[in-house]
């Protein structure tokens, strides 16, 4: 009786363990690299300012989303616990770091339509990691995003359209224009754990910072 519970004991443990087989459950650290590919007609010059390459880095509540185009680097900073975000350009020789506040972000969020998040039974490995397929649809089109649960980084969506959607996306699409058929798909091409500098989530020194509302003065806009 005392060798059956035992083996009862064991099993349990097996069976626990191979239950959370590739699952993570600690906070991922690192990096994942996306590729990027077209569907539909995009004109030359809308093409050419496309990114070719996406790399999304997480460490705790920071991430840095750097797209790389033919006329240089965006780089987007932002931080799910104080809402603030920091876009980087790089481009045509010029560096500017335009800050937007907590108060600037939340208002830019709440100016994105919330899409219908319906979950499928679909599924599909992406560098092996178990993915399902979810569609997200608003009253003009709908979009299939793949998302896994076996990298666990809280409120990754936080700051982007997919900000109703739970899990990690390792494949995601984007409308060119709201009325376009056109679109880009991004496909995690790349998925490096590790230590990350927080110099990563910096300010450069050699970019000129600027507010919002100045950014937005500098191109003729201003205060709304």
């Amino acid at each position: 009786m005392k060798k059956l519970f035992l083996f009862s004991l064991l099993s349990i443990f097996v069976l626990s363990l191979n239950a959370q087989k590739g699952k993570d459950n600690a906070a991922f650290e690192g990096a994942i690299t996306y590729s990027v590919t077209t569907e539909g007609e995009f004109d030359a010059n809308t093409k050419a300012q496309l990114p070719t390459e996406v790399v999304w880095t997480f460490k705790g509540p920071k991430t840095s989303m750097l797209m790389k185009t033919g006329f240089g680097n965006i780089t987007i900073l932002a931080n799910a616990e104080s809402k603030e975000q920091v876009v980087l350009y790089d481009m045509m020789g010029q560096k500017m770091a335009i800050k937007s506040t907590k108060e600037e972000t939340e208002k830019s969020l709440s100016e994105i339509p919330d899409a219908k998040v319906t979950e499928t039974t679909e599924t599909k490995k992406i560098l092996n990691y178990n993915c399902k397929k979810v569609q997200i649809s608003d009253d003009k089109s709908s979009m299939d995003v793949y998302v896994t649960d076996e990298i666990q980084v809280p409120n990754a969506n936080w700051n982007t359209q997919y900000k109703n959607v739970k899990g990690l996306m390792l494949e995601y699409s984007q409308k060119g224009s709201p009325d376009s058929d056109a679109k880009m798909i991004f496909t995690a091409k790349e998925v490096k754990k590790g230590k990350v500098k927080d110099s990563v989530f910096d300010i450069p020194t050699d970019y000129k910072q600027m507010s919002m509302s100045e950014f937005k003065q500098m191109f003729g806009g201003g205060e709304e």
